[in-house]
């Protein structure tokens, strides 16, 4: 299964993100055509996930921007992968 965001917010430096993938797997969220990380979690036996990622990225690069994301299910983000769904997050 492919992994897709249903649900995406910025904070205050922080960014939680939502939605389905395969069970028990991780999810890796990416700045999307930049290659930096921006976190990561678990996908539940449910194959739904949530996360809150406060990586110091955010705030020393994407303070108070719009930026687009992605997210995958494999850690290698050298690769273009179809399966990668891209959407913005603003932070504040």
């Amino acid at each position: 299964m492919a992994a897709y965001i249903d649900s995406i917010q910025g904070g205050a430096d922080e960014i939680t993100v939502s939605g389905r993938g395969t069970p028990n797997h991780r999810v890796y969220l990416h700045h999307a055509g930049g290659g930096i990380a921006l976190g990561s979690g678990p996908v539940g036996a449910d194959g739904n996930y949530k996360f809150t990622t406060k990586e110091p990225v955010i705030k020393q690069q994407f303070h108070s921007k719009t930026f687009p994301v992605q997210v995958r299910e494999s850690l290698d983000n050298v690769s273009y992968s179809d399966w990668c769904l891209n959407t913005s997050v603003t932070t504040c």
